[in-house]
């Protein structure tokens, strides 16, 4: 009763949800679970990180470093020439993880697989541009955010118990 009703309206029919199960089953849907529960949410996680480069291979490594990224978080074409064709390719994914003694962290949460979605870079963290002989800037601010792919589900955690070292979980 509930599609067919979202059916005719969506057809100009102008009969509500609620209407048809009224007239068909006797009940309603109840509004306020909508309160409850409406979707599920994809994470977001924000990082921030400064750089201060001490030397010409430090400074070299940063530059590594975002470049590496920016390059990582770009859509790919679906052909080598032009605008790309039709279709493009997904970027890079990412899987993010907490260590502790190189090992997953014992207490902070674990991530599912990321796409980075935001990154800014702020070559003049210190306030004011200053650089070194060769260009580099003396500190440089790069904030990342980081959207996993898919949701967390109550099953998720089902994996999980006392004695694992998998932190607090999702």
């Amino acid at each position: 009763a509930a599609i067919s009703g979202k059916a005719i309206n969506m057809l100009g029919g102008q009969i509500k949800t609620n209407s048809a199960l009224g007239r068909a089953e006797g009940f309603i849907l109840n509004s306020n679970l909508e309160l409850l529960f409406d979707s599920v949410n994809l994470r977001s996680f924000p990082f921030s990180i400064n750089f201060s480069p001490r030397s010409t291979d430090e400074s070299m490594m940063v530059k590594h470093i975002i470049r590496a990224l920016k390059h990582s978080m770009a859509a790919k074409k679906g052909t080598d020439t032009g605008q790309g064709g039709v279709f493009l390719r997904a970027p890079d994914v990412f899987s993010l993880q907490y260590l502790h003694n190189g090992v997953n962290h014992p207490f902070l949460n674990s991530f599912k697989d990321c796409a980075l979605t935001g990154m800014t870079v702020n070559y003049t963290n210190a306030g004011t541009y200053a650089s070194y002989g060769e260009g580099t800037p003396v500190s440089i601010k790069m904030n990342l955010t980081f959207k996993e792919l898919n949701p967390i589900y109550h099953e998720d955690y089902e994996g999980f118990s006392k004695d694992d070292n998998l932190g607090v979980g999702f």
